[in-house]
C-alpha cells in the first residue's frame, strides 16, 4: 500500500495528535484553533510519516518537512485559522475532511495543496490519515476563468451602454 501511495501524484501523510480524544472534548468549544489559540491540533500534532513526493512538490526532504512546526510554519498566515470549531469537532467526532491552503515551498514560491484527512480514534488517542494534492495549477486556471469572465461581463455592459447611448440619441 505504501509502495501504491508513493506513486501516487500526491503526498501521503500520518500524523498523531499528542492530546487524548477527552481533552479535544473539554477543549473544542465554539473557538478556532489558531496558534495564537494554542489549540491541540497546532499545539500537538506529531508528524509521523511523510510521502517522498513532499521533496518534488516542496522542495523539503521527507525528515525536514517532518520537523516539529514547520508544516505549519510554511502555511500562509491568511490560511492558518483553517482548523475551525467544526473542525475540532471533527477530531473529536472521527469526520474526515477536505481542506485547501496555501503554503510556501522552499524556494519561497506559494502553492495551494488539498489535504484530504481521515481521523481515527484508538485507545482514546487520535490519529490522523491523509493526502495532499497540489492544486496550484486548478486554482490558477479557475481565478484565470473569473478574472476573464468579470473581463467579459465589463465589457459587455460597456457595450450596451454605448448601444443604449446611440439609440437613445436616435
Amino acid at each position: 500500500l505504501r509502495q501504491l501511495a508513493e506513486n501516487l501524484p500526491l503526498i501521503p501523510w500520518e500524523a498523531t495528535v499528542d492530546v487524548p480524544v477527552s481533552r479535544v472534548e473539554e477543549e473544542s468549544g465554539d473557538a478556532p484553533d489558531t496558534p495564537e489559540a494554542g489549540g491541540p491540533w497546532t499545539s500537538a500534532v506529531t508528524l509521523t510519516y511523510i510521502g517522498p513526493q513532499v521533496q518534488s512538490v516542496l522542495g523539503y526532504t521527507p525528515e525536514e518537512f517532518r520537523a516539529p512546526g514547520l508544516w505549519l510554519s510554511r502555511i500562509h498566515p491568511d490560511d492558518r485559522g483553517w482548523m475551525p470549531a467544526n473542525r475540532y469537532r471533527g477530531l473529536r467526532d472521527g469526520e474526515a475532511h477536505v481542506s485547501e491552503y496555501r503554503i510556501q515551498a522552499r524556494d519561497g514560491t506559494q502553492l495551494w495543496l488539498r489535504n484530504h484527512l481521515g481521523v481515527v480514534h484508538e485507545g482514546g488517542r487520535i490519529f490522523l490519515t491523509g493526502v495532499l494534492l497540489d492544486v496550484t495549477e486548478r486554482r490558477r486556471a479557475s481565478d484565470g476563468r473569473r478574472r476573464m469572465m468579470q473581463e467579459l461581463d465589463h465589457r459587455v455592459k460597456d457595450s450596451l451602454a454605448t448601444a443604449r447611448a446611440i439609440a437613445s440619441r436616435s
